[in-house]
């Protein structure tokens, strides 16, 4: 499962957000893992206006946020933890 790292730009439903944050997975009730999400360029405006959005959900990526060699090795590890929460 290839994750985003924060601060990527995606559009859905002809809407862009940024993505702010990841969810977690539960493997207990296959809870799916994914991002948390506000709408671009605005951003945070209030928990109202932040969203969540499945990992698997299809998106299209407008710009990709910044990645570094510790967040690259944070989403390698989501990646195979919401992939074992889907067992």
């Amino acid at each position: 499962m290839e994750l985003f790292p924060i601060g990527t730009i995606i559009k859905m439903q002809e809407k862009k957000f940024c993505i702010i944050g990841y969810s977690c997975a539960k493997k207990e009730d296959k809870t799916q893992g994914g991002y948390f999400i506000v709408p671009y360029p605005l951003g945070y405006i209030d928990a109202e206006k932040s969203f969540f959005v499945s990992a698997a959900s299809p998106v299209e990526v407008i710009s990709y946020g910044y990645q570094s060699k510790t967040s690259k090795e944070l989403v390698k590890l989501l990646g195979i933890y919401y992939g074992a929460a889907q067992e």
